[in-house]
């Protein structure tokens, strides 16, 4: 269902990799009175190399963010939780297996919402791969490389979350 941006919510952000490729890089936004909060696994080494860091940051909204696609809502009402959303994405953080082929953006970011869904920072209503499947759909949907009726940028709010 077709959304708004609204404050102490949280949403996965997906941002075309370019060239109509269907790749995505997944991001996690809690969006704050004034901008938000960023964070996601990052592959910081060229050449296909594999290097994996978390990055966190201030951001001051999603709207300069040229290659957003689409934008998923998946917590409600996040607020004042956000040093449980740090610490919880430490942790999943800390268990990742960064080496691993399987090791992905998308991954992380699924592995920190089944650790969010079970500390009850959100609540997911469905699968975590559910909602995978949704934010993936949306955003193949609104990309403008891959869909004539792609106009990016939309947000939604998830149909397996409260």
């Amino acid at each position: 269902m077709e959304s708004t941006w609204q404050d102490n919510k949280l949403y996965i952000l997906l941002l075309s990799r370019g060239g109509g490729s269907g790749s995505f890089q997944w991001i996690s936004f809690f969006k704050e009175t004034t901008g938000g909060y960023v964070f996601h696994a990052v592959d910081s080494a060229p050449g296909g190399y594999k290097q994996w860091r978390l990055e966190r940051e201030q951001s001051l909204g999603v709207y300069g963010m040229e290659r957003l696609v689409a934008a998923l809502e998946v917590g409600d009402d996040v607020q004042g939780l956000r040093s449980a959303i740090d610490e919880a994405t430490n942790e999943v953080w800390a268990k990742a297996d960064t080496n691993s082929e399987s090791f992905c953006c998308r991954k992380f970011l699924m592995d920190c919402l089944a650790e969010f869904d079970q500390r009850g920072i959100i609540a997911i209503t469905g699968t975590i791969t559910q909602v995978q499947e949704e934010a993936l759909a949306v955003a193949m949907m609104d990309d403008p490389s891959l869909s004539p009726i792609g106009h990016g940028r939309r947000v939604y709010k998830s149909r397996f979350s409260k």
